[in-house]
């Protein structure tokens, strides 16, 4: 099982910055994202397409 903690500066604009490519890449099978700068309602149709999102 692979999972990644990611301390990131604003979920936004980690999106814009390969955030995808990148989990695409590292596949894992749990992704974890701390100290995001976004209210859910920002974020909920960013990462619909990730299996498990919860907000």
């Amino acid at each position: 099982m692979k999972i990644i903690s990611w301390n990131v500066n604003g979920i936004r604009a980690v999106l814009k910055k390969g955030f995808h490519e990148f989990a695409t890449t590292e596949k894992p099978d749990i992704i974890c994202i701390q100290e995001t700068k976004a209210h859910p309602s920002q974020v909920d149709n960013l990462l619909v397409n990730y299996p498990s999102f919860t907000g």
